[in-house]
């Protein structure tokens, strides 16, 4: 077989990828437009299906302890059949998923429609194509790129979902089903493989296993980046799993302000992805720029504790927000620098380590909105 092409040099993608890297960032938006209309709808389809907030919960840390385990399996197969062959996987199990909530007629057919989840795995299909075409210099930009999409998806979605809720529970999950289906249909006919099919060394003849994790987080700049992540991620993980069930009763917002609130945050990640990310790591430099990031961000959740309107909630997700995507994105550029060999393994980890924090924080906060949980 023929060997791949290099890499691109002086940090640049190569010439002719760009409108591939586009159409991989518009699939983005698609899977997180998706994935967001179903989130305003889904703590009430569990209350008319005779769950209440600890069930929502328990919903909750299912899908990410599936989005764990299947993110540990991900990172060496896309090393090894490379990431569109995940990309495609994700959005089949995506519109899976969707149609199976769509058609549950109880809580255990519910919690069924969450077994799809261990194959979706799109933004780490992307981040690993962002990583196959670019150069170091400019790969926290397009990380960052990923993240506006995902951002743009996370605007438009909960808005979306929040609006087809007030018409049927159902119908946000019909959505993504179809929408899903659709990214699918463009990745299979439009995106080609062989730009994206830059493997690993050594990864070519290699099955998954978690001791390429071990071998990857023995290595010391690995190991203290992943710390990093898991120490900034935890508050950030409670605060997202239980975000819908605190805007709910806690400030007693319906389907639609409920989505019109996680739009918001939507688009407060699309300006710090798109305006912020390239300059605090020009200006700063990566490491500055984080330590910034989490002094802003632990200043923001003390005084988020103390809020009791939602106008200074709302205030105050500015910063929390903007700080956290900001930092989140540079960590994980930091992260496949530090092991270039192994890109798929390392932002595989850097995957799980997010999804980790997610499958206790929902238990943890499963009763957040009355009382002093939104405190």
């Amino acid at each position: 077989r023929p060997a791949p092409p290099p890499r691109p040099a002086g940090g640049m993608a190569a010439r002719g990828e760009e409108p591939r890297l586009g159409l991989v960032f518009a699939n983005v938006v698609l899977s997180s437009t998706a994935l967001m209309a179903q989130a305003p709808a889904l703590p009430y389809l569990v209350r008319r299906l005779g769950g209440g907030a600890h069930e929502f919960g328990r919903l909750q840390a299912l899908y990410s302890s599936l989005q764990f385990a299947g993110g540990l399996l991900a990172g060496p197969c896309m090393d090894r059949h490379g990431p569109r062959a995940l990309f495609l996987a994700s959005f089949a199990c995506s519109a899976l998923g969707a149609a199976m909530a769509a058609t549950s007629g109880g809580l255990g057919a519910l919690y069924a429609s969450r077994l799809p989840s261990l194959g979706q795995h799109a933004v780490l299909a992307a981040r690993g194509m962002v990583t196959a075409v670019s150069g170091e210099e400019e790969r926290a930009k397009l990380l960052g790129f990923v993240g506006v999409a995902f951002g743009l998806g996370f605007a438009l979605g909960p808005a979306a979902g929040g609006a087809l809720g007030r018409a049927g529970l159902q119908r946000p999950f019909w959505a993504a089903a179809v929408a899903s289906l659709a990214s699918l249909a463009c990745v299979a006919l439009c995106l080609p493989a062989a730009p994206f099919a830059r493997r690993a060394e050594g990864a070519a003849g290699a099955r998954p296993s978690l001791g390429a994790f071990s071998r990857v987080l023995r290595r010391p700049a690995v190991a203290r980046l992943v710390a990093v992540k898991c120490l900034g991620g935890a508050p950030f993980a409670l605060l997202q799993s239980t975000f819908a069930q605190v805007l709910m009763e806690a400030f007693s917002l319906d389907e639609r302000d409920n989505g019109r609130v996680m739009s918001f945050v939507g688009v407060l990640v699309i300006v710090s992805q798109a305006g912020l990310v390239g300059a605090a790591s020009r200006r700063l430099g990566e490491e500055r720029a984080v330590l910034a990031c989490t002094l802003v961000t632990a200043a923001a959740y003390a005084l988020l504790a103390a809020a009791r309107s939602l106008p200074a909630f709302l205030g105050l997700l500015v910063p929390l927000v903007m700080a956290g995507s900001v930092s989140s994105t540079l960590n994980t550029a930091m992260l496949t620098k530090s092991a270039p060999r192994d890109a798929g393994i390392v932002l595989a980890m850097d995957m799980a380590v997010s999804t980790g924090l997610r499958i206790l924080s929902p238990l943890a906060g499963g009763g957040g909105g009355g009382g002093a949980g939104a405190a």
